[in-house]
């Protein structure tokens, strides 16, 4: 069998040369960028339209009323006992700083474990932009969670007022603050941690580290050698805590305890997880 050659002539095909002018030339470089307080909408919504977020969000308010509203039983039983606000409000804040730091968390991890970074980069290039706006937006959630905090214990002084007369209104606002700084520095670990790992799991894992294990094995190992003592208590987050949340961060001492362990905690793996964040490949 024999395959013909060719026909003689001019090849046969498309016309050769510049590709005809379909329509006009959108040059992209003079696009304005997307407005900051437009991508803090957006990682709003995605906290609040995932049922991982919502749930999580609603377990915590749950959480806050069944919590305060066990110390409002007890005063409406015991009206010998004056109850303050910041009864409600510390018993409350040791509910959220476990809890709210993973919602904040899930926003940086879920754009990696869910694949969706490719479209969120390729929407807003400008990385480091798109973690600022995430940033600002678990802020805000750990500001109305706090609203929801102080509301609810509000609520319950009311009730108190009505039905005992033993509430003293008068409210610290060095421990209001305090209470404040106790929640969003356990926001800002989980959210460098959720930078430097980007892994939910080993966010979570290392989040619960940071708060609970390593202070319980610094003080253990304190313990048993003196000379680890002084310079463990610059690595336990929770123990230069406790001086900001009772409002009583007076000394130079607990000062530098304080700001040593948000560098260890906070500041240095964020920086990290930032530059991780620039050069990562984005699949």
């Amino acid at each position: 069998m024999s395959t013909p050659y060719p026909p003689a002539g001019p090849p046969q095909g498309p016309p050769q040369g510049p590709p005809a002018h379909r329509g006009p030339v959108i040059d992209v470089s003079q696009t304005a960028p997307i407005p900051f307080s437009r991508l803090v909408k957006v990682e709003l919504r995605k906290a609040l339209d995932t049922s991982a977020g919502f749930w999580l969000l609603a377990a915590i308010a749950v959480l806050i009323i069944i919590v305060e509203g066990f110390v409002l039983v007890v005063g409406l039983f015991d009206s010998t006992t004056e109850f303050r606000l910041v009864d409600f409000t510390t018993l409350g804040g040791y509910v959220l700083q476990p809890l709210l730091p993973i919602v904040v968390a899930l926003q940086v991890t879920s754009e990696w474990s869910q694949r969706t970074a490719m479209v969120t980069f390729a929407t807003e290039p400008r990385r480091l932009v798109v973690v600022y706006a995430k940033l600002a937006a678990g802020a805000l959630l750990a500001l109305a969670m706090t609203l929801v905090l102080f509301v609810v214990a509000l609520a319950c002084l009311l009730v108190l007022w009505v039905f005992q007369d033993n509430v003293d209104w008068g409210t610290s606002v060095s421990g209001t603050l305090g209470l404040l700084v106790f929640l969003f520095v356990g926001v800002a670990v989980a959210f460098a941690a959720a930078t430097l790992l980007l892994n939910t799991p080993a966010t979570i894992a290392a989040f619960l580290a940071v708060v609970y294990a390593v202070p319980t094995v610094v003080a253990t190992i304190g313990a048993l050698w003196g000379d680890f003592r002084d310079f463990g208590r610059y690595l336990n987050l929770q123990g230069a805590l406790y001086p900001v949340l009772s409002g009583s961060l007076d000394t130079g001492e607990e000062w530098g305890h304080f700001l040593v362990a948000l560098l260890v905690w906070v500041v240095v793996p964020l920086a990290l997880g930032l530059t991780r964040i620039v050069r990562a490949e984005v699949k």
